[in-house]
């Protein structure tokens, strides 16, 4: 219903451009109320995102079975059908659209609990977008690494993926400092190779700028292979 009043608004923008143009002006009336349906569609949108994130994080602390494998991050986490990509192992996808570093921690209890070999870390790019500086991003990531750790959870801190947008800088200092961190807390750090190019994320790896394709988790998956491959599940 959400999708098909979407439509009806989008054809109604239509007409209502055209009409402006027809009489030389396009804010009339129309461009006002047009404007506050959007504005409200808008936050509808956004309150139906943050229902959907609290009731699959609800969902997480109820189901927590044991796991080989667990995948923590943002919506690019969460997008990975993990249990297609590795079906002989056991693996938990703990990928939330929209979270940060401090959203994880929040949460850290329903990762644990899946009681994992091993947590592959994978965020940064909401806490960029959000504006929160890298040096508080970095101590989020040494916070959830301590935390894992603690529960004997071997832990790889995966690249930052890039996107094809304004954060294209912000991401490669990341990365150094994620590398840096996982030289001091002495875990594995996995460069995604072209999936973290300093040059950004190429074109056939995303339909949006941010969000991955099938090829890209293609990539992905085969520099995770060695990784895995290496455990005696």
């Amino acid at each position: 219903m959400y999708l098909r009043t979407k439509l009806i608004l989008i054809l109604i923008s239509i007409i209502s451009f055209g009409y402006g143009i027809a009489i030389g002006k396009y804010k009339v009336f129309p461009h006002d109320y047009l404007s506050s349906i959007k504005n409200q569609f808008t936050k509808v949108e956004i309150d139906v995102v943050g229902r959907n994130r609290e009731h699959l994080i609800n969902q997480y602390e109820f189901f927590s079975r044991k796991v080989d494998v667990v995948m923590v991050g943002d919506s690019l986490t969460a997008g990975g059908r993990w249990s297609d990509i590795f079906p002989h192992l056991r693996i938990a996808n703990r990928g939330v659209s929209a979270d940060k570093g401090s959203d994880i921690l929040l949460r850290i209890d329903s990762i644990v609990s899946t009681k994992p070999k091993i947590a592959f870390l994978s965020f940064g790019i909401n806490d960029l977008k959000e504006g929160v500086p890298i040096n508080r991003i970095l101590n989020d990531y040494e916070l959830i690494i301590a935390h894992l750790l603690d529960h004997d959870i071997n832990v790889v801190a995966q690249s930052t993926i890039q996107c094809s947008c304004g954060r294209v800088n912000q991401i490669n200092i990341l990365n150094e400092g994620l590398r840096e961190l996982a030289n001091k807390k002495k875990i594995a750090y996995l460069d995604l190779g072209e999936l973290a190019l300093k040059t950004g994320l190429e074109e056939e790896f995303t339909y949006d700028g941010i969000h991955l394709t099938g090829k890209a988790y293609k990539h992905w998956f085969e520099k995770l292979l060695p990784i895995v491959s290496s455990y005696d599940f």
